[in-house]
């Protein structure tokens, strides 16, 4: 499903405070650019402790297994170890070259984190 202009246009909002960070501006960047298709993969609400638990594991596995990356892994879960809310939003997209994950608030106000995977297959081509 092709993300929708009113859900983009938010999404590059609240990212724009934080567009210092790298993995930040190129979700920006792919999100403003009219030569990608943007392609949602998933927009679901979830539990933050759920959610807290799932994303330190696996910023942890893939880093020790060098299995790959999860570019702003761990400034993500530091913000979800100080998130107040109960529930978190994550909005997936990717595009033929990355896989974006933005987190933030039930409403679509604040960010809360932004995450770019890689994997080894990668790199391997």
């Amino acid at each position: 499903m092709i993300i929708d202009l009113v859900t983009k246009s938010r999404i590059i909002d609240i990212l724009s405070l934080r567009k210092s960070i790298p993995v930040v501006q190129r979700c920006i960047s792919t999100l403003e650019s009219a030569l990608t298709t943007t392609y949602i993969v998933g927009d679901i609400s979830v539990a933050t402790k759920q959610i807290l638990g799932i994303y330190s594991t696996r910023v942890l596995m893939l880093k020790h297994l060098k299995l790959g990356e999860i570019e702003g892994g761990d400034a993500l879960v530091n913000a979800l170890e100080k998130e107040p809310g109960d529930r978190v939003r994550i909005i997936a997209f990717r595009t033929n070259k990355e896989e974006f994950l933005i987190f933030t608030d039930p409403k679509l106000e604040r960010l809360i984190g932004c995450v770019s995977i890689h994997g080894i297959h990668e790199e391997q081509g």
